[in-house]
């Protein structure tokens, strides 16, 4: 693994020039460890010459972010919102990660919409726990922290942060934009009970986690979250980060070459949980940020000024014109003017495996063969979940009994399905015979 001196030394003197301060501010055995998760690679594996040019395209391509958040990886903003679906549960996982002597009985109430006890909101398990150890209490009404004071003898402490969860609903938190590799890595990871399919997870053939390493190297994509913990995580059970942000949730967001078109991704997760003046709040932080950079009026305006579209297919589709938004300006005549051809390419660098041995193919591809011309090259191939590495890509042919692509139909027109059946040309052949 190299350290990041060596990185350095590694660009020739006008990259270094350019790039030594956001190369400086990345924690590379962080980053090193989200490689070796993505790619099913132990870390010693990974080729030192493809990291270097992860770090450079990435240095390259997201240099003016940098500059916009004032030669800083992320901009941290203060964010207080009302509390919503999923912050309650939050908050209770939280607890459980304080007090992990009572984690299991804090677990058991995150459900509970107030601070009075509902037996329709428990678990049926907890709900006969509870009758079997404490036979004469009446659930219903009960306060949860009357329960956990005298029932389970808690200290004090716990039951006061019990009851806070309960006494505001207002959430004080940060809304942070990032470019740091490591946060854009770590899109989905968290110590909540939320995940996507950009978690860094092996052995799950539906993964689109090549999206994080696509955002991570093109020109437009920044990763925007809310959060107000941190603290030690562990991905895949195997690699341990000292010190994380823990993202209550997060925002894909996507910027025109000259920043004056955003498109907003769906609010993860949840996507339809939020209410549209939480997504308004959400966007209006960002329209800021860049509003001021520019030195421009603070307006914007959405949807007919352009659409977003994936350069590669990696990651997931959810792209569309429906959430593009931009720059309001006025031109000579001081009327408004909106330029509306703009097209936000995502995506728009190829990912060279870590192992140096090829260009991936994309994890989305199989989704949609027909959307690709063989002729042209783009293979019909299927991600095997691995780990994102040329050689974990497999193609496959169309089944005709099927009606699908296999894994055991072969380019001539053979196709060994597990049924038994073997078909090919001489079977269409006998058929017609016998009719």
């Amino acid at each position: 693994m190299l350290k990041t001196r060596e990185v350095l030394e590694k660009l020739d003197i006008i990259d270094r020039g350019l790039y030594k301060d956001m190369i400086n501010q990345v924690n590379l055995p962080d980053f090193y460890k989200c490689i070796a998760q993505f790619s099913g690679l132990n870390i010693k594996e990974i080729k030192d010459d493809v990291m270097v040019n992860y770090l450079l395209t990435w240095a390259k391509n997201k240099i003016k972010y940098f500059k916009m958040f004032g030669n800083k990886l992320q901009l941290d903003i203060p964010f207080t919102y009302k509390e919503m679906g999923d912050d309650r549960r939050n908050k209770f996982r939280d607890l459980e990660i304080k007090y992990v002597k009572y984690a299991s009985w804090i677990e058991a109430f995150k459900d509970q919409e107030t601070l009075k006890m509902n037996q329709r909101e428990m678990d049926w398990d907890v709900r006969d726990l509870i009758k079997r150890l404490f036979p004469t209490l009446a659930i219903d009404g009960t306060a949860i922290t009357h329960f956990f004071k005298q029932y389970l003898k808690v200290e004090d402490e716990v039951v006061t942060d019990i009851g806070r969860i309960y006494e505001n609903n207002k959430i004080e938190a940060t809304f942070t934009m990032s470019i740091d590799p490591v946060d854009i890595m770590l899109a989905s990871e968290n110590p909540y009970d939320w995940c996507s399919c950009y978690k860094l997870e092996l052995n799950r053939e539906d993964s689109h986690a090549d999206g994080c390493m696509a955002a991570v190297l093109d020109h437009a994509s920044i990763i925007t979250y809310v959060w107000n913990r941190h603290g030690k995580f562990t991905l895949g059970g195997k690699y341990v980060f000292n010190d994380i942000r823990y993202k209550r949730m997060r925002m894909w967001i996507a910027l025109s070459e000259d920043m004056k078109a955003i498109h907003f991704n769906s609010v993860y997760p949840g996507r339809c949980d939020y209410s549209d003046d939480f997504i308004k709040q959400l966007r209006e932080e960002v329209e800021t940020v860049i509003a001021n950079y520019l030195e421009v009026d603070n307006r914007w305006k959405k949807n007919s000024c352009g659409s977003a579209y994936r350069v590669n297919p990696y990651g997931y589709s959810e792209y569309d014109s429906g959430n593009v938004y931009c720059l309001i300006e006025k031109d000579c005549s001081g009327q408004d003017k909106v330029y509306t051809d703009y097209e936000i390419g995502v995506f728009d660098e190829q990912i060279e495996d870590a192992l140096g041995e090829g260009i991936l193919k994309g994890s989305y591809i199989g989704e949609d063969c027909e959307d690709y011309d063989e002729d042209e090259n783009n293979d019909c191939v299927f991600y095997n979940g691995k780990g994102f590495l040329t050689k974990n890509y497999k193609r496959k042919y169309y089944c005709e009994r099927g009606d699908e692509y296999c894994d055991w139909c072969t380019e001539d027109g053979i196709c060994n399905c597990p049924n038994g059946c073997e078909w090919n040309e001489d079977d269409d052949e006998d058929e017609d015979e016998e009719d």
